[in-house]
């Protein structure tokens, strides 16, 4: 979301991308939608005065910049090679906050570190310790048993339930009711996506259930909440799988629940976890969750019935 000015008119727009202008340190950004309510010329370029949220591609110009680069299954997330290519440095990037991690043995390593921290204005500079913990996106990072482990715990902790009157009885939410419980639905969504597998389901279907306004809604709602800070103290946990990135495997679990939504539609899911390709062979070892996802699978039987019938017909007709 970006705050534009063009004479005699100043408004919001949101943009996409932009970029920089060659000769100076300008921002750059074509028209978008809105814009021709203002003007007729749609050929014109709006100079960025300010953003609401950031830069648009402000920090991946800088990291560029100092040969921090983004990878292409991901935009957000950047490498630093050293001159023998090996991998020494990586960068998370989500809205205003790093997470870094480098090989603290490489020298070269340890100066990129100190570079990009000379090219970002850090509010904050926390370095994770064994023997501390730092918060990052809500959840906490931290060693335990020597493994590096990410937890939700004292986030649900301050999560409120819904307060649900005994004499309302089964009649339908109310507006007020409906909104408080979107904000319920939203607190856990947020660790459901981040660290906690385990609630992406609940969190999913409830979301789908919300627009009948039934009541029972608000209950299953504080069940899921009462179920995620009871399994709280459960961490992701991402140990030490092999010396050498190239001999990692990434298997795939898929899973599916017909018919489970209010709707009769039914659920899929999948996890994604990083293992030692030894696994792969039978042997056991340690694996890290990488990915996961709990979402409503859509309906596609109408359209596949819709193209054998047209497929079928004129051969039932030929005979």
């Amino acid at each position: 979301m970006l705050e534009m000015s063009q004479p005699p008119f100043r408004f919001w727009t949101e943009v996409q991308e932009a970029d920089h202008s060659p000769t100076s340190s300008r921002l750059w950004t074509n028209p978008r939608s809105g814009w021709t309510l203002l003007h007729e010329d749609e050929q014109k370029r709006i100079w960025i005065l300010r953003c609401a949220i950031g830069v648009v591609n402000e920090a991946s110009r800088r990291l560029r910049k100092i040969d921090t680069h983004p990878q292409k299954l991901d935009s957000c997330f950047f490498a630093w090679y050293d001159k023998q290519g090996e991998l020494r440095l990586l960068l998370l990037l989500h809205v205003d906050d790093m997470l870094i991690g480098y090989d603290p043995n490489h020298e070269d390593a340890k100066k990129k570190v100190d570079e990009i921290r000379v090219t970002f204005n850090f509010g904050k500079w926390r370095m994770l310790k064994k023997d501390e913990k730092i918060a990052y996106c809500g959840g906490v990072l931290q060693y335990d048993n020597g493994e590096l482990c990410l937890s939700f715990e004292e986030y649900l902790r301050k999560i409120s339930p819904m307060t649900i009157d005994r004499k309302r009885g089964e009649q339908a939410m109310t507006d007020k009711e409906v909104s408080r419980a979107r904000g319920l639905i939203g607190a856990l969504q947020w660790p459901a996506g981040q660290g906690v597998p385990p609630l992406c389901s609940s969190t999913s279907i409830l979301a789908g259930e919300l627009a009948s306004r039934e009541a029972r809604v608000m209950n299953e709602l504080n069940k899921a909440l009462r179920f995620s800070k009871q399994n709280s103290d459960v961490m992701l946990r991402f140990p030490k799988i092999t010396d050498d990135w190239r001999n990692i495997h990434f298997p795939l679990f898929i899973d599916a629940a017909l018919g489970v939504r209010q709707d009769l539609a039914s659920q899929g899911g999948y996890l994604i976890l990083a293992v030692n390709n030894k696994v792969m062979s039978g042997e056991v070892g340690k694996y890290s969750m990488i990915g996961w996802r709990s979402y409503k699978l859509p309906r596609v039987f109408a359209l596949l019935l819709r193209q054998s019938r047209k497929h079928v017909r004129p051969r039932l007709m030929s005979f």
